[in-house]
């Protein structure tokens, strides 16, 4: 009975998150690849944590490795009229699938919506919110969606030496979060 009890209390606390999307096609067969996008700063006021978006890219690139996922990186989104990051923001998944290179089979989209200090009970912080798509070349559907709110897992005496690593923390912590929905390539280790 006990046996009983503990397999029943622990498959009660396993909380699986499921993104606001995921295409069946995603879930059953992950793509081998994934062409990363120029992060997007979708925020009111741009000119704080300036670095937001190189946070979020680096963080995006060591997530989506440690997944299984091979991936390459675009400069900036291509057209002749280069589109303002607010013009960006704001465009679905079809106008997205034009400013993609054209031999990208899947591409990911992130976008920075906001970074705002968050004073918690060890001391200032800051929070991330962070929304991301994976959009489907050939097709412009979308695979994957997903939005998450994290704040930085600094605390202490490294809150107050290092604005940037507040950043940073927080960026690192928001990806993890919003990539854990994203279904893995990797194979899970095996326990000895």
């Amino acid at each position: 009975m006990s046996a009983l009890l503990a397999a029943f209390l622990a498959a009660a606390c396993v909380q699986t998150i499921e993104p606001l999307h995921l295409d069946e096609r995603l879930r059953a067969n992950p793509p081998e690849s994934i062409v990363l996008m120029p992060v997007l700063d979708a925020r009111a006021g741009k000119f704080d944590h300036v670095l937001i978006t190189r946070d979020v890219r680096t963080a995006a690139l060591r997530v989506l490795e440690s997944k299984g996922y091979e991936v390459s990186q675009v400069a900036a989104y291509s057209k002749e009229t280069r589109p303002s990051s607010d013009e960006l923001a704001a465009m679905d998944a079809h106008e997205l699938r034009a400013l993609a290179p054209v031999d990208a089979e899947v591409f990911m989209v992130l976008r920075v919506e906001a970074v705002e200090a968050d004073d918690g009970p060890d001391g200032p912080g800051m929070r991330v919110v962070l929304s991301g798509l994976v959009i489907d070349r050939e097709t412009a559907d979308l695979l994957w969606r997903d939005r998450t709110t994290a704040s930085n897992e600094l605390s202490g005496l490294m809150t107050a030496l290092s604005r940037g690593s507040v950043r940073n923390g927080a960026a690192v912590t928001a990806v993890r979060n919003l990539l854990s929905t994203l279904p893995s390539r990797a194979k899970p280790a095996e326990s000895s």
